[in-house]
């Protein structure tokens, strides 16, 4: 089988804050035998094929990172990304500094709680884009 047929390409348009719109999305994705894997240019999600499942997704802005290599490349990023997966967060994609989690288990540990540490995240990688 071609790896073409393993993976799609899908356009949908999301507004860079818009966690709500894109974890929905990405979870009826999942129920629909597609997880999410990376994000290609400004509105194409680039999906693998996968058994249909319900799985969690969480966004989280790191506003630290102003691009994907600068995240990839970070000295705390293996550290980080153990401390997700402990939490059952698993690594789905990096696009700019938002960075896109999923969990399969039915009642996962939020993954973000604090609503003012969020939203001054969101701020600050919204100010790091425009300028």
């Amino acid at each position: 089988m071609k790896e073409s047929m393993y993976y799609e390409t899908f356009t949908e348009a999301f507004a860079y804050y818009d966690r709500t719109a894109m974890q929905e999305y990405f979870e009826q994705k999942a129920l629909e035998g597609w997880q999410l894997c990376r994000k290609e240019m400004i509105s194409k999600w680039v999906f693998k094929r996968i058994e249909p499942k319900k799985l969690h997704y969480a966004i989280t802005y790191l506003p630290q990172f102003s691009n994907e290599d600068s995240f990839l490349l970070s000295e705390n990023k293996k550290e980080y990304l153990e401390f997700c997966a402990e939490q059952g967060w698993q690594f789905a994609c990096v696009y700019k500094n938002m960075v896109v989690f999923y969990n399969e288990e039915e009642d996962p540990v939020p993954f973000e709680t604090d609503p003012e540490v969020e939203l001054s995240a969101i701020h600050k990688s919204m100010l790091k884009r425009c300028l």
